[in-house]
C-alpha cells in the first residue's frame, strides 16, 4: 500500500533539494514515487543512472531491495546478484521443479516485497526476467505483472549482453506485460565536452561518422608513458602486463592479507571471483595503483583514482595521487549483503595495482587517463563501456583501432528506435494539448491571452510527474481560466 508521507509533493520536493540531481534526473524520481508503474532508466554511462539509485535508496529505504546481474555489480551497488535474490544459481531441473524450489526458499521476501531494483539489467535474459514474473505472481497470489512488485530496471542494453542464448529482456513477453515507463537520462555528470560526448554517442550505436573515427584515430599515439593505466578485452592480457611492469620494480614487496568474515564459505568465493578487492594485495614503493572506492570525493579521490605508491606501512599505504593529493591509504569494510543481512565481510586496503584491467571490471571506473588496446574485443558493447570510462579525449590514448571494434546488437539499436519513438510522441502530445489550451483561452477569455502560456507551464511543470496526467492538468488549467 503506498504510503502518502513517501508520496507527498513536500516530502518528495524537499528531498530532492537536498541532492545534486539534474532535471532529468529529478523527474524520473518523483514518477517512480508517485505513480504505479514499471520503469526503466537507460542513459549513457555517466548520466547518473547509479547516482538516481543511492537517492531512491536513501529515500525509500528497506522498501527498495537492490539486485544486479553481475557479481562485480552487484557489490559495486552494495546489492546482491538476482540470482542469489531469486534462490538459485543453475538451471538444472524442470520448469516445474524449479518455480517450486524458488518458492520453497524465496516466497517469504517476494510476499513482502514493494520496490525491486535490476541493475546492468542488459546482462538479464528473458529466460530469467520471465521466471522472475511468473514467480512473483505465484509467490503473491497476485494476477498482476510481477505480482504487483514495483520492478526498476537500470542499464544500457548497448553495453554488455547476456551471456546466454536466450535473447535481452526487453524481447519477453514479461517486460511487454509490465507496461514500462521509459526514462532515458542525457545530461552527462561524467564528460563534459560535447564534441566528445558525440562521439562516444556515435560508438554506443556503432555507426561513426568520418570525423568521429578520424578523432578516435588521432588518439592512436605513439609513446604513450607506460605509467598510464590500460585497458584490455581479455584477463590474460591484463595479468601478463601488470605483472610485467610490477616485476621490473626493484623494490622490496609487501603483501596485504585481506581479513575476511562469512556465514558460508560459498560468499569468501563469492568475493574472490567477483571483487576487484584482493584477497593478496602486493604492492611495492614506486608501483603503479587504482583507487577502489570513493574516500574523499572533494579532493578527487574517487574509484578509478590512480596513483603511485610512496611507502608501504604495516597497516596502510601512502599513496601519491595524479593530482597531487598524497593520503595514507588503510583497510575498509567490503560487505556482501543478502535479504538485507551482512553474509560476508573483506576489510582490505582498496587499491590494485594499476598498470592493466579488463574491460568488464572497468565498469563503475571514472578515469582520467587510460591506453585501451581494441585489438581482442570480442562483445558488443566492450569498446563502447572502455572509452566511456575516460572524462575527456584528451585522455584517451588507443591502439588497434578499428570500426569493427565497435560491435552493437541490431535488437538493442531498434529497441531505443521505439523508445525514442515514443517518448517523441509523448512530447508531441504535450505540445498539442498546449495549443489547444492557448485556442481555447483565446476563445474564452482574450484579455488572459498573455498570461496564459506561462500559467500553463507552470501548471504543467507541477503535475508532469505527480499523480495527475496532463489531460488532467489541461482540465484543472481550463477551469482556473473560466473563473
Amino acid at each position: 500500500m503506498k504510503n502518502s508521507s513517501l508520496t507527498s509533493d513536500f516530502n518528495i520536493d524537499f528531498f530532492c533539494s537536498t541532492k545534486s540531481m539534474s532535471e532529468d534526473q529529478k523527474k524520473v524520481f518523483k514518477s517512480i514515487i508517485q505513480d504505479d508503474s514499471n520503469h526503466y532508466i537507460g542513459g549513457n554511462p555517466g548520466t547518473g543512472k547509479s547516482y538516481l539509485l543511492n537517492c531512491l535508496r536513501q529515500y525509500l529505504g528497506k522498501k527498495l531491495v537492490v539486485t544486479s546481474t553481475t557479481g562485480i555489480s552487484a557489490l559495486n551497488v552494495k546489492g546482491v546478484t538476482l540470482h542469489s535474490f531469486m534462490g538459485f544459481y543453475h538451471i538444472n531441473m524442470d520448469f516445474n521443479a524449479l518455480v517450486a524450489s524458488i518458492l520453497k526458499k524465496s516466497k517469504k521476501k517476494f510476499c513482502a516485497l514493494e520496490y525491486l531494483v535490476i541493475e546492468e539489467c542488459s546482462m538479464c535474459d528473458t529466460l530469467i526476467f520471465s521466471l522472475l514474473e511468473y514467480c512473483l505472481r505465484q509467490a503473491r497470489k497476485n494476477p498482476k505483472p510481477f505480482g504487483g512488485v514495483k520492478v526498476i530496471l537500470i542499464g544500457d542494453f548497448m553495453q554488455l549482453p547476456p551471456v546466454s542464448e536466450y535473447g535481452f529482456l526487453f524481447q519477453s513477453d514479461a517486460f511487454k506485460a509490465g507496461n514500462f515507463k521509459i526514462h532515458i537520462l542525457t545530461h552527462s555528470h561524467r564528460q563534459s565536452d560535447p564534441v566528445f560526448c558525440q562521439v562516444l554517442s556515435e560508438c554506443r550505436t556503432g555507426k561513426l561518422s568520418e570525423s568521429s573515427y578520424q578523432l578516435l584515430h588521432e588518439r592512436e599515439l605513439e609513446n604513450v608513458s607506460e605509467d598510464i593505466i590500460r585497458m584490455y578485452a581479455t584477463n590474460e592480457e591484463v595479468d601478463a602486463w601488470n605483472n610485467h611492469k610490477f616485476n621490473q620494480i626493484d623494490e622490496p614487496e609487501t603483501i596485504y592479507y585481506a581479513k575476511d568474515t562469512a556465514v558460508n564459505e560459498k560468499y569468501i568465493k563469492f568475493f574472490d571471483k567477483n571483487s576487484l578487492i584482493e584477497k593478496e594485495l602486493h604492492l611495492k614503493p614506486s608501483a603503479r595503483v587504482v583507487l577502489l572506492r570513493n574516500i574523499d570525493t572533494p579532493y578527487g579521490l574517487i574509484n578509478g583514482s590512480t596513483g603511485k605508491v610512496i611507502s608501504c606501512q604495516p597497516h596502510y599505504v601512502t599513496v601519491e595521487f595524479d593530482n597531487g593529493i598524497v593520503k595514507d591509504i588503510i583497510p575498509y569494510d567490503n560487505e556482501y549483503m543478502v535479504d538485507g543481512d551482512i553474509v560476508a565481510k573483506r576489510c582490505q586496503i582498496p587499491l590494485k595495482l594499476g598498470y592493466a584491467i579488463s574491460c568488464h571490471k572497468s565498469q563503475g571506473l571514472t578515469l582520467d587517463k587510460a591506453f585501451i588496446d581494441l585489438k581482442r574485443i570480442f562483445a558488443p558493447g566492450q569498446a563502447y563501456v572502455a572509452i566511456s570510462r575516460l572524462r575527456s579525449l584528451d585522455g584517451l590514448f588507443l591502439a588497434n583501432l578499428s570500426p569493427k571494434s565497435f560491435m552493437v546488437n541490431f535488437e538493442c539499436k531498434n529497441f531505443y528506435s521505439e523508445c525514442e519513438e515514443l517518448l517523441e510522441r509523448e512530447r508531441n502530445e504535450i505540445q498539442i494539448k498546449k495549443e489547444a489550451i492557448q485556442t481555447e483561452i483565446n476563445k474564452s477569455n482574450p484579455d488572459k491571452k498573455v498570461n496564459a502560456s506561462k500559467k500553463f507551464n507552470k501548471l504543467t511543470k507541477k503535475n508532469k510527474n505527480s499523480k495527475f496526467n496532463n489531460r488532467e492538468a489541461f482540465n484543472e488549467f481550463i477551469k482556473s481560466q473560466k473563473k
